[in-house]
């Protein structure tokens, strides 16, 4: 019965020799076979190619924020005395960011293909992921905190010497006071907050309407 499943089961042509075979035994000579290998052979290679670029490309994407935020807070450390913790906020974003992206992709990779048994571990990774998002979320805030209490006085005001409530100034004029502020840390963080707000609010949207669409499309199967 074994030899009969075995004899009926069609060969695995998933492989590349499989498929190799079985341009062979469609082929009419030698010539032909050469040509429609090499272009099988071709296109697997196109393949793995685009797919490794893609890959390259998602962890590029992923990277370049965090090591911009790492670069500029790290070149700009003591250009910000106005408020001296924007650029600490960057370095630490940055650093943090790129654990978290790291850790959850090595856990991922790492219980692939382990046993149930092993679920002590994933529980492990999962938690420290969890930490390390509720750290950045309230690290997020924190900035959001600095970067939003702060106000730019317009023209060559210094913000130590007007009765406004201007609190920073990007005149280079005043860059040995206590009152400037080097104006691509202050843009940079003030930009990739708003973006990061409005992500999460179409991010939340979007969310909210497929709820919407489940819900209708629940109730109109229930009354059929």
């Amino acid at each position: 019965m074994g030899n009969m499943d075995a004899e009926a089961a069609p060969p695995s042509y998933g492989s590349l020799f499989g498929e190799l075979q079985s341009q062979k035994s469609q082929s009419n000579g030698v010539i032909d076979y050469t040509r429609k290998a090499t272009g099988m052979c071709c296109s697997k290679v196109a393949g793995v190619i685009s797919i490794v670029i893609g890959l390259l490309c998602c962890i590029a994407f992923g990277l370049a924020l965090p090591i911009a935020e790492i670069v500029i807070g790290s070149k700009f450390l003591k250009d910000c005395p106005s408020e001296h913790y924007l650029p600490i906020y960057l370095i630490v974003m940055g650093v943090f960011s790129i654990i978290s992206g790291c850790s959850g992709g090595g856990s991922k990779a790492a219980n692939r293909g382990e046993e149930e048994s092993e679920d002590n571990k994933s529980t492990l990774g999962s938690c420290c992921n969890g930490l390390i998002g509720m750290f950045l979320f309230a690290w997020f805030i924190c900035g959001n905190v600095w970067v939003f209490k702060m106000k730019e006085c317009t023209g060559s005001v210094n913000p130590l010497n007007t009765t406004t409530d201007c609190t920073f100034t990007r005149n280079d004029l005043y860059s040995g006071t206590g009152g400037y502020c080097y104006g691509l840390v202050y843009d940079f963080v003030l930009y990739e907050t708003i973006a990061k707000w409005a992500v999460t609010g179409v991010l939340m949207v979007f969310g909210c309407l497929c709820c919407c669409v489940m819900c209708c499309a629940y109730c109109c199967s229930s009354k059929e």
